[in-house]
């Protein structure tokens, strides 16, 4: 579960391969309801981007048949904006770094991969790459 900043809403992730997006103010139905997103972890994450307009999510896969992905929705529109590749194996962990605005993602190989935007960083992963 991934709360909203304002605390009335939030994100869930299921062993069912949905997410969901709540309203507490309407709590008989999901705002939104993606599907086929393939979870096989219980401990697979949601993160939200620091201005609350995305909602980010991994997918699992069996090993050898695929890739985990990263997929992304509008969490005004409910609609999927990107759906990215990131290992041959789950992607389980997710951070969006609200003040480094870098994304950490971490698989079920165990490697972590952080992606960030070489313009707008400054911190985080950037001060390790310059020494």
């Amino acid at each position: 579960i991934q709360m909203f900043r304002d605390s009335m809403r939030f994100a869930s992730r299921s062993m069912d391969d949905t997410m969901k997006m709540w309203d507490i103010r309407k709590p008989s139905e999901s705002v939104y309801t993606w599907e086929d997103l393939v979870n096989l972890s219980s401990k697979t994450a949601i993160t939200i981007a620091p201005n609350e307009k995305l909602l980010l999510t991994g997918t699992s896969v069996r090993q050898g048949y695929g890739h985990g992905f990263i997929v992304g929705f509008n969490t005004m529109t409910g609609e999927k904006v990107s759906e990215t590749p990131m290992s041959k194996t789950s992607v389980i962990a997710l951070n969006w770094h609200h003040q480094l605005n870098q994304i950490f993602v971490g698989s079920a190989d165990a490697k972590i991969t952080v992606l960030y935007d070489p313009e707008l960083s400054q911190n985080g992963i950037m001060r390790s790459i310059t020494r």
